[in-house]
């Protein structure tokens, strides 16, 4: 026998929760992001939800679309404006700023097995068999992670599966990307570079 979790209402927006949050997630995001959400609108007369430069992205009914919530806070799939592509945004809830738990949250943030799981989760979501273009960019954020987290074996592994798929990663994208920094110092960066170099 499958158990499921029981669910409410949210008395304010009608979105189905867990009986074990405290809070609406859709709720708890819009409150988050009113003033950005207030000021942007797009040209053609339709409000998006915005946080900083990152817009999240949203089902047709117009509420965001979560990728799942923890303990913390809420993560959403968004795009990021500056960079183009498709990301995960966790909005961490405001009960963690501002009160004596907010001195935990920098070790949260700061934590490499954290950072690495967070990441590997967001690619179980949303695997490339579901969509090979998020998925793929979903999968070198994980790449990123990696390389940034010091675990450059798993970073040139990830790599080198993102750089024989069709929505992957591109020679340029490698050559000039700052996310790749911590990776320039190893060999096997050159060789990666050189196999997705443009042939003649």
């Amino acid at each position: 026998m499958v158990k499921t979790r029981s669910k409410r209402a949210c008395p304010v927006c009608g979105t189905l929760f867990d009986d074990s949050s405290e809070s609406c997630p859709v709720c708890a995001l819009q409150g988050a992001l009113k003033l950005e959400s207030d000021a942007s609108s797009i040209e053609d007369g339709t409000s998006e939800l915005r946080f900083e430069h990152y817009r999240i992205l949203q089902n047709e009914d117009g509420t965001p679309i979560e990728l799942g919530h923890g303990a913390m806070g809420v993560t959403y799939k968004a795009f990021d404006i500056n960079l183009q592509c498709p990301v995960a945004l966790k909005i961490v809830n405001a009960r963690f700023i501002g009160d004596d738990s907010a001195r935990h949250l920098d070790s949260f943030l700061n934590s490499k097995e954290l950072a690495r799981g967070e990441a590997k989760r967001a690619v179980e979501m949303l695997p490339i068999s579901k969509d090979a273009l998020d998925g793929a960019r979903i999968l070198m954020n994980l790449a990123v992670v990696y390389a940034w987290t010091a675990e450059l074996d798993l970073a040139f592994e990830t790599l080198a599966s993102l750089a024989k798929m069709p929505a992957g990663i591109y020679y340029g994208q490698l050559k000039r990307e700052p996310y790749w920094d911590p990776l320039r110092k190893d060999p096997r960066f050159d060789k990666l570079l050189a196999e997705l170099a443009p042939k003649d």
